[in-house]
């Protein structure tokens, strides 16, 4: 057993993926506007130590944090999902422009691989929102899935 301390001053987190083998685990989660990814394995670690791993992709992707959740619900409106065990996917939907953002990350400089990818949701609603990322190893390819509304 282990466990990963959170802190913040509006926290939402949705879900806890796992990479191939089960020896890493990454989320993504909404603090109060922003979104951070952090990777972990069963070692405690300091706050510092988190810190200075964690990504903020309000700043990797350049937006603001205007974007709010609802509080009914436990959705950050962020998903991500291992690629292999240095690579992560990740997508955000950041409502306040109704856009879905999405990457792919190196998780050894905790920068972009490539470019990041755009698109403006026009039928979209605040009821419509990323739930969650798979990574299909057969098609080599990474899927959002977004909670109809």
């Amino acid at each position: 057993m282990f466990d990963e301390e959170f802190s913040g001053t509006y926290i939402k987190i949705y879900n806890i993926v796992q990479n191939h083998a089960g020896t890493k685990y990454g989320v993504i989660y909404f603090d109060d506007g922003d979104w951070r990814v952090r990777t972990f394995g069963k070692t405690k670690r300091s706050v510092d130590e988190i810190k200075n791993t964690e990504i903020n992709m309000n700043e990797l992707l350049g937006l603001d944090n205007w974007t709010m959740v609802d509080p009914a619900t436990h959705y950050s409106l962020g998903g991500c999902c291992f690629v292999d065990d240095e690579t992560i996917f990740v997508g955000v939907f950041h409502s306040h422009s109704m856009t879905h953002h999405h990457c792919l990350i190196d998780l050894n400089t905790r920068q972009l691989i490539g470019n990041k990818q755009s698109h403006f949701l026009a039928d979209s609603s605040e009821r419509n929102f990323l739930v969650d990322c798979y990574y299909d190893s057969e098609k080599d390819e990474c899927f959002s899935f977004y909670r109809g509304g």
